[in-house]
């Protein structure tokens, strides 16, 4: 994972959208911005962006692991007949 990451160590490039925590982080830090002053440290933005990101897609996990349950309890009932 260094290997994805030396060339951005100090993460200058802010569009990591593949990594869970910054999809909106890089925006909420730039809003957060006032002058030169930050009023969100990095860390505080990816945490605000993973509490979003879940009640985003909390609904869309639960439908897919309530669907796989089912689809297992229908195939266990199946090879118990």
């Amino acid at each position: 994972m260094l290997e994805e990451l030396e060339y951005n160590l100090w993460e200058h490039i802010l569009s990591r959208l593949v990594d869970y925590g910054h999809a909106f982080s890089p925006e909420i830090e730039m809003a957060a911005l006032q002058g030169d002053e930050a009023l969100l440290l990095h860390g505080e933005a990816v945490n605000i962006d993973m509490a979003l990101t879940t009640q985003v897609y909390l609904p869309v996990m639960l439908t897919l692991c309530v669907s796989r349950l089912l689809g297992l309890a229908a195939a266990i009932a199946w090879l118990s007949c």
